[in-house]
């Protein structure tokens, strides 16, 4: 089982990457596309999710409450019944982000960042890419890198002809998926008029285990001597 800080983390890298309000049902569905179709531990995830709501990092509507107060529900056998004595088994618990989860992300852009890396959730990377994050905690970028025009150039032009050298490799659909998702995530922020370099620099790193699968990926090693 992994920390919950983590399980935290990740949750928080989803309600990010959507400003929609979303049921509990794809919450859950989104975290193990995200970090695993697989997820072992959805029991912890659950739980942290209920501690979230518990904390107002997470708002919890009241969907029977909020929507069915003025239903009027006429029944063939008992005729009018109110909906407040009635149990809709199907309606799921609508979610949103609540105010402290906006504090957790600035106490933790770090560490979400790092996990909506990993999961390639570009809009909470976009989000992300806006607050202060010290990321030398989790990409060990070097002190002045930058991310110059000709460089961008660069990168931008070894980023696209790696996304269509992994899209032919010959390995499972969840490592190119994986790939794809973090060369979408690269490109985004590379193509920004000020892109972060030290958001451009993880997504690079964590590429990193691709590299037998792109002459594209190499070549974004090699030109930031990341390997």
């Amino acid at each position: 089982m992994i920390a919950d800080e983590i399980v935290e983390d990740r949750l928080a890298a989803v309600f990010l990457d959507s400003s929609d309000i979303t049921s509990q049902a794809i919450v859950l569905l989104r975290y193990k596309r995200s970090f695993g179709g697989e997820v072992d531990h959805e029991k912890q995830v659950k739980r942290i999710l209920y501690e979230m709501v518990r904390d107002e990092r997470v708002i919890e509507h009241d969907v029977e409450g909020e929507t069915l107060d003025n239903v009027i529900v006429d029944h063939a056998e008992y005729g009018q019944l109110d909906p407040k004595d009635l149990t809709f088994l199907s309606v799921d618990d609508l979610l949103a982000i609540g105010p402290e989860l906006i504090h957790y992300t600035r106490a933790r852009a770090s560490q979400i960042a790092e996990q909506a890396t990993g999961g390639g959730l570009n809009t909470a990377i976009e989000y992300l890419s806006q607050l202060p994050i010290d990321s030398s905690l989790w990409t060990g970028m070097p002190v002045g890198f930058k991310l110059d025009d000709q460089t961008k150039g660069q990168v931008i032009k070894l980023l696209r002809r790696a996304d269509s050298e992994i899209s032919a490799a010959s390995v499972s659909n969840r490592e190119v998926a994986q790939a794809k998702a973090l060369i979408t995530a690269a490109l985004i922020l590379t193509e920004a008029p000020e892109p972060e370099s030290e958001i451009v620099w993880g997504l690079l790193q964590k590429l990193s285990v691709f590299v037998t699968l792109s002459q594209g990926i190499e070549g974004l090693l090699k030109l930031f001597k990341v390997i």
